[in-house]
């Protein structure tokens, strides 16, 4: 439907469907939408989270509200992101809204709208990160009902668009998060990688491996070479592996401790083997061969970046919150995910807030990207060291 045909025949509570670019933002959750008829007031609910931002392109099916001697607007009942100003190839650095961190810490005040762009370098807790530019970093209030199916992991490039906050005793400020986008994902697994990860000894990567190829092993960290190399050794040889500092910032490495690793084959100039990685997962002692699915744990936003819809897979992490009816929110160091239950199946588990779990079940992909694990088994486990 045409925007200014809400003004003229729409009534009162009538369902419309308008297609319009988001031109600004009034309130925390009200914004102006515009075709080439006119614009309207569209309310999106604080308490829903549509990833509504300045500069997309939407389409909105919701419900008129008139109130009278007042203005026609549309109070959303969903909404789809159509085009993003990310995916026009811009900087998003680059787009008008955007400032820079350090114009937040140094110059705007409290209660300002700003949207800010740059990548989460530290989780501080279930709800808050930082996040950097190349200007500063600033702590992000992310509302945990509203955000925690979002895949916001250390190493994410996202947009926030929030409220500042002034902390008067220090005059330091932080961002409450109103919308975030999504800017970079980390690249796709190549078409050749397994969904069924098999531990292979060293000595048989060496051997047998290709260059390319994605290999698990498991083995203990001997020494730390440089500050992204990591010598690693099992019962058949050594290998170097190649860590990112910045993706894997949240995993302590430790000489001594047994990790296992997956990552893509590189050689060397002497035909020699090194692994870049992938997902590191430090072993718990107490963990023994026949814990759930007998695989390795991956990262929780692994869940979300390389796992495919109905993918069996085990996660560890300790329980921050209870959604009911039968769900749990569990965290590890690069993000959060809910884990369904079957109803009754755990009741003899203590399952408070707290415990550290390990949990093997099937990846449920949602339309709306709040991927989930449908819980088959559940392990209660000391924390890891």
């Amino acid at each position: 439907m045409p925007i200014n045909s809400i003004f003229s025949i729409a009534k009162d509570d009538d369902i419309v469907v308008i297609t319009g670019k988001v031109v600004r933002q009034v309130k925390e959750d009200e914004f102006l939408v515009r075709d080439n008829t006119g614009q309207v007031l569209v309310d999106v609910e604080r308490e829903r989270h549509f990833g509504v931002a300045i500069g997309q392109t939407i389409t909105l099916r919701g419900k008129v509200d008139w109130e009278p001697f007042s203005a026609k607007e549309v109070k959303a009942i969903d909404v789809q992101v159509l085009e993003n100003p990310s995916q026009q190839g811009t900087n998003p650095a680059a787009r008008a809204d955007v400032v820079s961190i350090q114009t937040v810490n140094t110059r705007s005040k409290d209660g300002e709208i700003v949207t800010v762009a740059g990548r989460i370098v530290r989780r501080v807790d279930s709800d808050e990160f930082m996040l950097r530019d190349e200007s500063g970093e600033i702590k992000v209030d992310a509302d945990f009902k509203r955000f925690h199916n979002m895949p916001l992991s250390v190493g994410q490039s996202i947009i926030v668009t929030g409220e500042v906050d002034l902390h008067w005793l220090d005059s330091g400020k932080d961002i409450e998060a109103q919308s975030i986008q999504i800017q970079q994902l980390p690249p796709p697994p190549p078409p050749q990688a397994p969904t069924e990860y098999v531990v292979l000894p060293i000595r048989d990567i060496h051997e047998r491996g290709q260059n390319g190829d994605l290999v698990t092993f498991t083995a203990r960290l001997e020494n730390q070479i440089d500050v992204d190399e990591f010598l690693f050794k099992d019962d058949t040889a050594s290998i170097v592996v190649n860590v990112d500092p910045q993706h894997f910032s949240q995993i302590p490495l430790s000489a001594g401790k047994s990790y296992t690793v997956t990552g893509s084959i590189k050689k060397t100039f002497d035909d020699q083997a090194e692994i870049e990685a992938r997902i590191i997962t430090q072993m718990l002692e107490s963990h023994p061969p026949s814990a759930p699915g007998s695989s390795p744990e991956i990262p929780i936003s692994s869940v979300y970046y390389d796992c495919s819809h109905g993918q069996v897979v085990t996660i560890a992490g300790t329980i921050i919150r209870h959604l009911p009816p039968d769900d749990l929110v569990v965290q590890d160091d690069t993000g959060a995910i809910v884990a369904d239950l079957p109803a009754e199946k755990f009741k003899t588990l203590d399952l408070s807030v707290g415990k550290f779990v390990i949990i093997h079940g099937a990846v449920d992909k949602k339309p709306d990207g709040g991927d989930e694990i449908d819980a088959s088994q559940i392990l209660v486990r000391g924390r890891p060291e």
